[in-house]
């Protein structure tokens, strides 16, 4: 005690003749808060640890690295020190405290908690540093130009270095769950659930961003992120997302207590937070420390508990649903267990989890061999259903699409059943072309319609080669051998021959043609489809040999729309009407057998071809008719095709015109618009014709219901009227 009375007065002595004196890089300047302890700065690349002593406080130099190099002055707050020593390649010094603490006084506590494999989560983001953050200023931007974040309906994005993000609950973060380094486009990769993707392409103009993008795809480690606002609500302006790698949301953590309070609970999958260890106790709150305890840090460890083999049966039963629809992603690692699945039709599901879909419902078993220690312990067992295609067992909803592939959304595929894309051309040697096409389906039609259970056929355009192909067997064989390869290749699910214009003396070469394509077709997967276009009426089925061909047709999609387009007649009527809707003016009649009733009846007793095999067409648009009204003789001339009007162009310009008239005719079952004077003519479909044919189709269990064609009709509701007539 005497020895250290007179260190005390000594340094007190010295200290009272420090004066301030000058800085300059010669010196090594410290300054810190008296209050905390805490160093605010270090003119030089030092360490400095402090250690109050209650009276004195001791201070520690060290270099960050290399050696320590001696100064003209040690400046600590302003003043120098000079009573101070180097060993082993530090400094050290005393100093007065100028406010010392009682032996029962409350003190500062710097508590270092080590995770042990656990995570932060948001409450502890305060008090870490982000690895990275960056601005996002658009959404479900394709362009690549911008920094954009998209959500889970996005399909494309091949050439982008991408993250998938998916909120965690238990963390209050987004976790990176699936990384891809521009290998392929997002519905071609096996994925878990995400809420989000974040990602650039390879020549994104903002390097910096460019490469921590890139960087973090290329880590195998755990990384979190967060955003300033909540980003499912987020449309556009400036959102900034933070990144928190590994070593930054499982590192150490050190905090200052004075309080009591409850220590932070972090977080580790497959386990059970115990509590925090010093070596001897476990505790979960920290209790405060008076001066006389002299401790000043402690370092606390993350206990974990395992989890038990039930709890591991629970968390499989959660992750294998009983019906699978979508890809299921196995985790190879549960707590302290090592998971290997073993399916029993690793073409519908395979031990991988990738789900191709089947034709038909399918049972499949899945098998979890469950390893502790490198043992087998136990294997469990489901037994799962394995969603097949939308089932055309019944009448069913079908479409084509030729404009608008883009525009598709929700209701389009949960409404059709069958989506028949148009068009693929067959030259005169029966080669198939069209990158265009091929392009629209693959980016628009295939992923979402692969998650929905859509049939996509892919069908072949009426200006095709027709003539030539079937003139010749060369030709038609190499017309087939295309279309196998081209159902492989792009994942079609049948072919729709659209040959609209054979001539009676072609007849037997369709029904040639068309049993090579089927042969084929059926050859090389007996699931997929062989359909064929005909225009309803009497004029066009006899060139089909249908008594014949029929066998080779999966379905008919009857034209039943288009069947006339003068002389003020319907295109599209549902029943026979010959005499005139509107006497007066002379418009608003159907054409001999131009109506769906005599047509379907037609293919029935004349060709043989059974109601399950006929798809009744609608139209999505009208057929507009014009005529002049000749003031001399005070008459009009015949009604003449004026071209096709859009159904939302009926809707926006026509119906909304008082100069025009918007009629139901009930015995025809369709509505038409004419203008007051008498000179136009509209016949289209509407929300209320496309019901009552819908529920003549159901009610003579006919094949089911087409239109032609999605992009005329951007409102959608005639394609609610659909859904809504087929009962979808």
């Amino acid at each position: 005690m005497k020895k250290y009375a007179s260190i005390l007065v000594f340094l007190i002595v010295l200290l009272l003749s420090s004066c301030k004196t000058p800085i300059n890089d010669e010196y090594l300047v410290i300054n810190y808060n008296i209050e905390t302890k805490k160093i605010i700065n270090v003119n030089h690349d030092y360490e400095v640890i402090i250690t109050d002593q209650n009276v004195l406080i001791y201070f520690e130099v060290r270099p960050k690295s290399g050696e320590i190099k001696t100064f003209e002055r040690l400046i600590v707050n302003k003043k120098e020190v000079k009573n101070y020593e180097f060993l082993d390649n530090k400094i050290t010094f005393y100093q007065i405290s100028e406010h010392p603490t009682k032996p029962d006084e409350q003190v500062n506590v710097d508590i270092t908690l080590k995770t042990n494999g656990g995570y932060w989560t948001s409450e502890q983001l305060t008090d870490l540093e982000a690895s990275s953050a960056h601005t996002i200023t658009s959404k479900n931007d394709y362009t690549g130009s911008t920094f954009s974040l998209h959500d889970s309906t996005t399909t494309g994005l091949r050439w982008y270095y991408k993250l998938f993000l998916n909120y965690n609950e238990t963390v209050d973060l987004y976790e990176v769950v699936y990384k891809d380094l521009a290998t392929a486009q997002v519905s071609m990769l096996n994925l878990p659930e995400y809420d989000f993707i974040i990602g650039v392409a390879a020549n994104y103009f903002d390097a910096e961003t460019r490469e921590q993008i890139i960087h973090y795809t290329n880590q195998s480690d755990p990384l979190f992120a967060s955003f300033n606002l909540d980003p499912a609500s987020y449309t556009e302006g400036d959102l900034v997302i933070s990144f928190y790698e590994d070593s930054v949301i499982s590192g150490n953590l050190t905090k200052t207590y004075l309080e009591s309070a409850t220590l932070p609970i972090p977080y580790k999958k497959g386990f059970t937070f115990v509590g925090w260890s010093d070596g001897v106790n476990v505790f979960s709150d920290y209790s405060v420390h008076q001066a006389k305890d002299k401790v000043v840090e402690v370092t606390y460890e993350a206990i974990w508990q395992e989890k038990t083999v039930e709890e591991l049966e629970t968390f499989l039963d959660e992750l294998i649903p009983l019906v699978i629809d979508e890809n299921l992603y196995f985790e190879t690692s549960y707590s302290a267990f090592d998971l290997q699945f073993d399916s029993s039709t690793e073409s519908v599901i395979s031990n991988e989890g990738i789900y191709t879909r089947p034709y038909k419902d399918q049972n499949v078993r899945l098998s979890v061999h469950v390893y502790e220690a490198n043992q087998l312990i136990k294997t469990i067992n489901y037994d799962v259903i394995a969603k097949g295609y939308k089932s055309l067992d019944s009448s069913f909803a079908s479409s084509y699409i030729y404009r608008n592939y883009s525009q598709v959304d929700d209701l389009f595929f949960e409404t059709l059943d069958v989506i028949n894309t148009a068009f693929i051309t067959a030259n005169s040697q029966g080669n198939l072309s069209g990158s265009s096409y091929l392009s629209n389906v693959k980016q628009y039609i295939m992923p979402r319609a692969k998650e929905n259970g859509n049939w996509v056929i892919m069908s072949v355009a009426p200006e095709s080669s027709w003539s030539s192909i079937a003139s010749s067997q060369q030709s038609i064989d190499t017309l087939a051998n295309q279309i196998v390869e081209f159902i492989n290749v792009h994942g079609f699910d049948g072919v729709d021959i659209d040959w609209e214009t054979p001539t009676d003396s072609e007849k037997t070469r369709f029904t040639a043609l068309m049993k090579t394509v089927y042969q084929k077709v059926k050859s090389n997967n007996p699931n997929h489809l062989v359909t064929t276009a005909i225009t309803g009426g009497m004029w066009q089925p006899p060139r089909y040999d249908l008594i014949n061909s029929q066998i080779y047709l999966d379905y008919i999609n009857l034209m039943t729309y288009g069947m006339t387009s003068s002389n003020g007649q319907y295109q599209n009527a549902l029943y026979k009407s010959t005499t005139f809707h509107n006497t007066s003016l002379k418009l608003g009649a159907s054409l001999n057998t131009a109506s769906i009733d005599e047509s379907v009846k037609m293919l029935k007793n004349s060709y043989g071809v059974p109601y399950s095999k006929i798809v009744v067409g609608v139209a999505f648009y009208g057929i507009k008719q014009t005529r002049i009204y000749n003031e001399q003789t005070n008459t009009f001339d015949a009604f003449k095709n004026a071209g096709s009007v859009y159904y939302n162009h009926i809707e926006n310009i026509y119906m909304t015109d008082s100069s025009y008239e918007l009629v139901y005719d009930t015995g025809a079952g369709v509505p038409y618009i004419y203008k007051k004077d008498g000179t136009e003519f509209i016949s289209f479909d509407n929300p209320q014709s496309i019901l009552e044919k819908g529920n003549y189709i159901l009610k003579n269990k006919l094949g089911g219901m087409m239109f032609w064609e999605y992009g005329t009709d951007p409102t959608n509701r005639l394609l609610e009227a659909v859904k809504q007539g087929m009962g979808k």
